[in-house]
């Protein structure tokens, strides 16, 4: 069944991410605790939004786990409370005036951390079947080349391992360089699709060892 996407409201900033979409840790109105970002734009399109609603959706239909997903109204009072009792937050945050302004929210999932690819490995059948469904990182990848996700390398695989259950999860996030990273949906193109090339996560060790250990 694919989730729908509701529309929340933060009502208390948790945190301020200090990776490179610096993206806030928000609690909501429907008690959930959200990662929310945005491309700081006040006209559309919004292309993040569009970007990751999509993805997330489409992740679905293949079968992949991700993240609930959400539309995230944010208020500039809430970066008022924040500095109260914070040191700071990025500059991008106070001079933006956010009323009204959609967020994207991705639901904090407590259980997982960001696989880093250049020293994940499978050693043997064994650490294969420590995995729900490990053939979703090769889905993943293949997905992005359909997709042209320009972000999802091997030195930036924006995937979270679930340790939640009894076998992890591969889930993918971030996907806002999707179709090419293009603001103009009709300048796609087949020649600008694959830029990533090399650097694809199919390249990836992990990934050859899937292979090597899944059966035809």
């Amino acid at each position: 069944m694919i989730d729908k996407i509701q529309i929340v409201r933060a009502v208390q900033i948790l945190d301020c991410k200090r990776t490179n979409s610096i993206p806030l840790q928000v609690l909501c109105d429907d008690n959930e605790i959200y990662i929310i970002k945005t491309m700081f734009k006040k006209h559309p399109p919004i292309e993040d939004l569009i970007n990751e609603i999509l993805c997330n959706y489409f992740f679905q239909c293949w079968n992949i786990p991700v993240p609930g997903q959400a539309l995230v109204l944010f208020d500039d009072i809430l970066i008022e409370q924040y500095l109260l009792e914070n040191s700071a937050i990025d500059k991008k945050y106070t001079d933006f005036k956010f009323e009204n302004h959609f967020f994207y929210g991705s639901k904090f999932l407590p259980n997982t951390t960001e696989i880093d690819l250049y020293n994940l490995t499978l050693k043997d059948k064994h650490d294969y079947k420590k995995y729900q469904n490990p053939l979703d990182l090769i889905k993943i990848g293949v997905f992005d080349k359909w997709i042209a996700n320009m972000d999802r390398r091997k030195d930036n695989p924006n995937i979270l391992i679930d340790s939640s259950n009894v076998k992890y999860r591969f889930i993918p996030i971030d996907n806002t360089q999707s179709f090419a990273n293009q603001n103009n949906y009709k300048n796609l193109k087949l020649s600008i699709m694959d830029t990533v090339g090399n650097k694809s996560i199919l390249n990836s060790q992990i990934t050859k060892s899937i292979c090597k250990f899944a059966n035809s």
